[in-house]
């Protein structure tokens, strides 16, 4: 599944989505890193909610950031464990080819795991178990 947070392109394993939904409201959890919303109520389920934006490209970074135009909230699954990441938009989901994933040979940023080239543009692929380990506790 391809989505796009503001000119860039990131790819996340469709096989990982459990769903995508509108916007949701949330509450703030105080002393949170800061690419942490809040926490979301979805059907019963208490998931947290996190700024994809902020946690791909703001790690430790306290420059002011624009706003995120925040449009779905897509909750990823690994296991038993879930997480409702708020983003731009869902570009398409698309079949690739793994010997079209270039792997990182280091990692710049330890979510992004290598990049893919679809129709001329360069597509981030994420590395959904940082997104895991970074949201535990």
């Amino acid at each position: 599944m391809i989505i796009s947070l503001k000119d860039k392109l990131y790819a996340v394993q469709s096989s990982e989505v459990d769903e995508i939904t509108g916007p949701q409201k949330w509450t703030e959890v105080p002393k949170a890193p800061q690419w942490v919303l809040g926490l979301i109520n979805l059907r019963g389920n208490i998931l947290s909610l996190i700024d994809f934006d902020k946690f791909l490209n703001n790690h430790g970074n306290t420059q002011q950031e624009e706003k995120l135009c925040y449009n779905n909230t897509v909750i990823i699954k690994s296991g038993k464990r879930k997480v409702a990441l708020a983003l731009g938009d869902v570009e398409e989901v698309v079949d690739v080819d793994e010997s079209h994933i270039q792997l990182m040979d280091e990692q710049v940023n330890d979510a992004v795991e290598g990049v893919l080239l679809r129709n001329d543009r360069v597509i981030n692929l994420i590395n959904l178990p940082t997104l895991f380990s970074e949201n535990e506790g």
